[in-house]
């Protein structure tokens, strides 16, 4: 039940009724639906003004491309610059047949640097964990190790667990701080403060 998904057919159906089935109504009851349909429109104008220029200024934001042709996008300055550093070092420590394991979540960085995950499991967030249990991860995690393991900040609040390593998911955590060695930290340390991104990439012990 997410809202943004739920937010068009409820617009949608605020429409239809102030602009067309409420001014029928009037209508046939002998009244001007000229008003209602007027001040309808004109809200709605409105409401699309301001969510397209509200759009222009999340998307002019995003200037920096991320990967090359035809799977680049576009980040922002600090996301962008961070991700291009962290695929640049994965496609250098990864043979093309390896494997690259994103915590808590980030399988995109297995799309763009064309390294496969390790797992059948995509996200290691509250969710995740809720519907398999941290025991089944886990041992998914020890049955095919990976060859780099990313840790890239993410702020989980909205589940009520911040921040993975921390307050949810500390097994996991323990396995690989256990298990794998820090080469690489882009920009800020990921997960230890929130609202402070970071990559951190890290190798299996020999």
């Amino acid at each position: 039940h997410y809202g943004f998904v739920l937010a068009l057919p409820a617009t949608l159906l605020l429409a239809a009724l102030f602009a067309g089935w409420a001014p029928r109504w009037l209508q046939r009851r002998g009244k001007s639906a000229l008003v209602m349909q007027a001040a309808a429109l004109a809200l709605a104008a409105a409401a699309i003004f301001h969510h397209v220029r509200t759009t222009l200024s999340w998307v002019q934001r995003k200037q920096t491309p991320v990967a090359a042709s035809p799977n680049q996008l576009h980040a922002d300055k600090l996301r962008g610059t961070l991700v291009n550093e962290a695929l640049a070092q994965i496609q250098a420590r990864v043979p093309p047949t390896g494997t690259l394991l994103v915590l808590p979540e980030g399988v995109m960085l297995n799309f763009l640097a064309g390294r496969r995950s390790p797992t059948p499991f995509i996200n290691f967030m509250p969710p995740e964990l809720a519907f398999f249990g941290q025991d089944r991860l886990l041992e998914a995690l020890r049955e095919r190790p990976a060859e780099l393991v990313a840790l890239v900040h993410k702020d989980t609040s909205e589940y009520g667990f911040p921040l993975f390593g921390r307050d949810y998911g500390q097994e996991i955590m323990t396995y690989i701080l256990a298990s794998y060695v820090p080469v690489a930290t882009l920009g800020n340390e990921p997960l230890a403060v929130a609202n402070r991104f970071g990559i951190q990439l890290l190798e299996r012990r020999h």
